[in-house]
């Protein structure tokens, strides 16, 4: 299964969204569900990152894998 997240913000506030990004990325990634069995992998190395018109999108994938 795929899990995605999608942050959209201000370009202006690129800085603080990165940061924001790299938090979610330390929680995320690894977290393991004891009740399911399943652990959320990352799906790529690095984020992806756009601008759309004055928005900034950064966009983390990961996997959740069940063992």
């Amino acid at each position: 299964m795929t899990l995605e997240l999608r942050l959209v913000g201000l370009k202006d506030n690129k800085i603080e969204m990165q940061k924001l990004a790299r938090n979610l990325e330390v929680v995320f990634n690894k977290h393991y569900f004891k009740s399911d069995n399943a652990r959320i992998v990352k799906q790529n190395a690095f984020y992806i990152s756009y601008l759309d018109e004055d928005k900034l999108n950064i966009v983390l994938q990961f996997y959740i894998l069940n063992y």
